[in-house]
Parts: structure tokens; C-alpha cells; sequence
């Protein structure tokens, strides 16, 4: 990754089916060249082997992996995955089960049409699928842009998002701006 006009370099770990990244270490070119990074994250995979089948299996317990049926099991199995990614720096245990657990809500998703499709997607589709997915109002969404009225209006067709509406909702939403363009 470029950080800082590449003057340093990160080393991460991708989940991929979940669309997380986990960073481990941030290092100076210098440091990357050392290779003392390799070494931590070795001896951290050698001693965790045990730890990640542990892990594993508590995740299992406390939320048990099978078919997602309804959406309050989605809903759930979605808390559960945002509990762990907040806790930053997962062992290999608690990847797979985050792995594993996306797939089981990438599925359901897939079925159940929470999914849009990008190439075709409009802006205001969208803002009303963001919302939806949130379980947001159209007063909750002037609140974040600034006005109810206008807020009705964008979603009714009668005025775009401006630029200053499209930056406030991808950092409300966590998204690129380039969803609302």
C-alpha cells in the first residue's frame, strides 16, 4: 500500500469474503528490509496453533455457524462479525470462523436480494438500499445531510446529491463517495 507518498510500507492481513483488513504492522522501508517482521509473525503463528483451534471453537459456541434462514439471524450473524472485526487483531482461529461466517451471510444476502448490482446501480437506488439495509428514516437521513425537506426531495427525484450531501453520506455509511456519483 502506498502510505505517506511510499515512505512506509504496511503489512496486512485480508479476509477477503468478509472485506476486512487487518493491519499488523506499519515500518519504515528500513525496517521492512530487516525482516524482524517475518520473525514476529512466525513465532506468533508457531505459538498460536493451539490457540487458533481454541479460538475456533469459542467462536463456534458463542455463535454457532449454519445456514442463515431469516434476517434476524442475518442481522445477528452480522453483529457478530462487527464484534470481532472491532477487536482488531484476530488469531487464525477467529479468522476462519470471520471467514466462514461471511460466507454463510454472503449466501443468505445473495438469496434474499440484499445485494445490488453495482454496474447498474443509480445513485438514489442506492442511498434508498443503504438506508434499507441500516433500517433508516427519511428524518434520520436529513439529520445527516442537513434537512428533512431535502432529504425528501433528493429521494423523490426532485434535486441530486451535491457534493457536500455525497461526502456526508459515504462517511456516514462507511462507502466511497464514488457510490453516490
Amino acid at each position: 500500500f502506498d502510505v505517506s507518498g511510499n515512505r512506509y510500507r504496511m503489512i496486512v492481513t485480508i479476509i477477503y469474503e468478509a472485506q476486512l483488513v487487518s493491519i499488523l504492522e506499519l515500518l519504515t522501508h528500513s525496517e521492512y528490509s530487516k525482516n524482524l517482521w517475518k520473525e514476529r509473525h512466525q513465532v506468533r503463528i508457531r505459538n498460536s496453533k493451539q490457540a487458533a483451534s481454541d479460538s475456533y471453537l469459542q467462536c463456534v459456541i458463542r455463535f454457532p455457524l449454519r445456514a442463515i434462514k431469516n434476517e434476524r439471524q442475518h442481522d445477528q450473524a452480522v453483529a457478530e462479525i462487527a464484534r470481532l472485526s472491532i477487536r482488531g487483531h484476530l488469531d487464525e482461529g477467529e479468522l476462519q470462523y470471520v471467514e466462514a461466517l461471511a460466507k454463510l451471510v454472503g449466501d443468505f444476502e445473495d438469496n434474499a436480494g440484499h445485494r445490488i448490482k453495482v454496474s447498474t446501480r443509480d445513485p438514489i437506488e442506492v442511498l434508498r438500499f443503504l438506508m434499507t439495509e441500516s433500517k433508516m428514516s427519511v428524518s434520520a437521513l436529513g439529520k445527516i445531510i442537513g434537512s428533512q425537506g431535502v432529504a425528501s426531495e433528493i429521494l423523490s427525484g426532485r434535486r441530486e446529491l451535491s457534493k457536500a450531501h455525497i461526502r456526508k453520506l459515504a462517511q456516514h455509511f462507511h462507502v466511497g463517495p464514488g457510490l453516490f456519483i
